[in-house]
């Protein structure tokens, strides 16, 4: 009985593994929340950042990827702590958060375009 419960905790903590080494990310009735705490990606396309919220833990990368054709677009901190400078059409910039807080950003080219980063701690 013993081996066999042996087996089941390692079959389940290889499959726990596999899971979190994706770049997935789950909804919780709001912002979306990573389930990897390495790295995750936002897109930028259609002129909006998706997602628009996401909460991270702290050491989490977060990649924004212009997949807008033939638009440049940037990721700028409204507080300054970031910016992307002009991200062109199929680029993209990655930012570590360490520090725990809520980071408000938006397109400096297209101001409409807005986005929180949450880092919980």
């Amino acid at each position: 009985m013993r081996r066999w419960f042996a087996a089941l905790m390692a079959v389940l903590t290889m499959m726990a593994v596999a899971c979190t080494t994706q770049n997935s990310t789950t909804t919780v009735d709001g912002p979306t929340v990573p389930t990897s705490p390495i790295e995750t990606r936002v897109v930028i396309d259609n002129f909006a950042f998706t997602p628009r919220d996401l909460v991270v833990q702290p050491g989490t990368t977060v990649e924004w990827q212009n997949r807008a054709e033939g638009t440049s677009h940037t990721s700028t901190a409204v507080d300054g702590m970031w910016d992307s400078g002009n991200v062109s059409a199929g680029g993209s910039f990655s930012f570590t958060f360490t520090e725990p807080g809520t980071f408000d950003y938006v397109c400096a080219i297209h101001p409409s375009m807005e986005g929180t980063i949450t880092v919980e701690g």
